[in-house]
């Protein structure tokens, strides 16, 4: 096999989850010839293999020859492209200095290529590192949010927005936050980016909990199974929900109806906003079980309801219904 077809065969290798054969094949590019461009795309697959296995030192020295590599090339793009990666696994590693120093080289290589959405990328990398004081890492994000809406990328911005989010959060600056994560959550609903938008509602929702004693007066769901004279019929962890993709943590009531159980399903569908409109079902993320909880406690007793049954709960108000 040439270097090409080594490649792809790599790249099938990890679409298909096998990353041992992708880490096997990467590493016969060393004994072909090569251009350096080859080589830092084998030594990139060799890093991801080590993050997918967690072995965060074995991917920094994998992108240490990378990065040597671009360096002795000239690869000015190669370049920024592994500092960054670099940066991340070194941040990841426990090494949070030399990571915000990689990252910050990386944004100051692209803004020179005049790469804004790369420059965006790095900063957000370089601002998850909280070695680094508040209004550094805020500064950093500011100049990150800047860079991406100058490039017109909604799922960048909606990143940005979302690292913006959690930051604030740390401050317990809740209305603040709360802002930044509406404003992702909006990005990716536009980008129609549906495993972020649904991640950014996980994190909206954690920090509406913290910050608004509204969310202290939620019902909390006892003795259900007594005053409903029913057997409650909790669904499995890792069964899945149909949870709408314009579900909004912000806006209460949250709203559930169970059907009937069947495959790998729980029967819930749930929404919020009008208990009435279930259109909003029209399009829907499907979440295991054991995730919505964490996500939102809240509704958690709530799921034990039997098929037929459903509920609306918001602060101090809880309604539900028989089949």
């Amino acid at each position: 096999m040439n270097a090409d077809e080594i490649l792809r065969a790599v790249r099938e290798a990890r679409s298909a989850g096998d990353f041992k054969k992708a880490t096997r094949l990467a590493r016969r590019l060393r004994g072909v010839s090569t251009t350096p461009i080859q080589q830092i795309l084998a030594l990139l697959i060799d890093a991801a293999a080590d993050v997918d296995a967690g072995r965060w030192r074995e991917a920094v020295l994998d992108l240490d020859v990378a990065v040597d590599v671009a360096r002795r090339h000239r690869l000015d793009r190669a370049l920024a492209s592994v500092l960054d990666e670099r940066g991340v696994a070194m941040i990841a590693d426990g090494r949070a200095e030399a990571g915000v120093r990689d990252c910050l080289a990386s944004a100051q290589h692209l803004r020179e290529l005049s790469l804004a959405g790369g420059v965006a990328e790095a900063l957000v990398h370089a601002a998850s590192a909280v070695v680094e004081t508040y209004e550094q890492r805020s500064a950093w994000l500011k100049a990150a949010l800047n860079a991406a809406e100058k490039m017109g990328s909604g799922l960048l911005a909606g990143d940005v927005h979302e690292a913006l989010g959690r930051l604030l959060s740390e401050r317990q600056l809740w209305e603040q936050s709360w802002y930044h994560y509406a404003e992702a959550r909006r990005q990716f609903l536009r980008a129609e980016d549906c495993v972020r938008e649904a991640e950014n509602v996980v994190q909206f929702m954690s920090a509406l909990r913290r910050g608004d004693p509204a969310w202290q007066r939620f019902p909390a769901g006892d003795r259900l199974a007594d005053r409903l004279n029913i057997k409650l019929v909790p669904p499995v962890s890792h069964s899945l929900m149909a949870i709408s993709w314009l579900f909004n943590p912000a806006v209460p009531p949250f709203v559930g109806t169970r059907g009937d159980p069947k495959h790998k399903s729980s029967g819930w569908h749930l929404w919020s906003g009008d208990p009435h409109d279930d259109s909003r079902l029209d399009r829907h993320n499907l979440v295991h079980a054991h995730h919505l909880v964490d996500a939102l406690p809240e509704i958690a007793p709530y799921l034990a309801l039997p098929s037929g049954y459903s509920f609306a709960i918001a602060p101090g108000t809880e309604q539900l219904d028989r089949p």
